[in-house]
């Protein structure tokens, strides 16, 4: 086999294996927003 060949399938393997990894990762983010109580008087400027 070419060095190419073998150098572009490892590079493949390398992206795809971070696309997992990050994809995993993004799973642990949490989506549930934080609200907070807004008063009339905290918006006077």
């Amino acid at each position: 086999m070419p060095r190419a060949v073998i150098v572009l399938v490892v590079l493949l393997l390398l992206i795809i294996g971070l696309m997992f990894f990050f994809s995993r990762q993004a799973g642990e983010v949490p989506t549930k927003t934080i609200e907070t109580e807004v008063t009339a008087t905290s918006n006077a400027s």
